[in-house]
């Protein structure tokens, strides 16, 4: 009777902790990973902007503002660290002025309350960044008298 001949199997591996990636004689190297990977995450974050519905954005590449509509609500994708985003609400805006006083034709002290409503519109956020800057600066001096 013939038997088959055996197989020779290759002997089980050991994992080698000490060459290990996370060997505690390894802080540098942990060091620079965990830096590498936190600022991958960092750029990554700073990649997409979402623009919630009723905020359009301008961008800024380098501080100079780029011509053109902005941009509206929805998902980006902007160049980290080059680019800036200046967020506006466009909706419908309410500015309530109490406590204006004057004086009537028979000088009888006349007490308003005004409420204005208004709106920016898209096509003119870009040069508002330009001329005015912020929505408080526009309240400020278009909306108040």
């Amino acid at each position: 009777m013939n038997k088959p001949p055996r197989q020779k199997f290759p002997p089980p591996r050991t994992l080698n902790t000490s060459k290990s990636m996370l060997n505690v004689e390894n802080p540098i190297k942990i060091g620079i990973a965990a830096l590498l990977g936190l600022f991958g995450i960092v750029m990554l974050r700073s990649t997409f902007l979402i623009l919630q519905p009723g905020e359009a954005g301008v961008l800024q590449v380098l501080g100079s503002v780029r011509e053109g509509e902005p941009m509206g609500e929805g998902l980006h994708i902007i160049l980290p660290f080059v680019s800036k985003v200046n967020k506006y609400d466009i909706r419908v805006q309410k500015h309530q002025i109490n406590g204006l006083t004057a004086a009537s034709k028979d000088l009888q002290d006349i007490t308003a309350e005004v409420v204005v409503n208004y709106q920016v519109q898209p096509s003119e956020l870009v040069n508002i960044l330009r001329d005015v800057g912020t929505l408080d600066n526009v309240k400020e001096k278009y909306v108040e008298p």
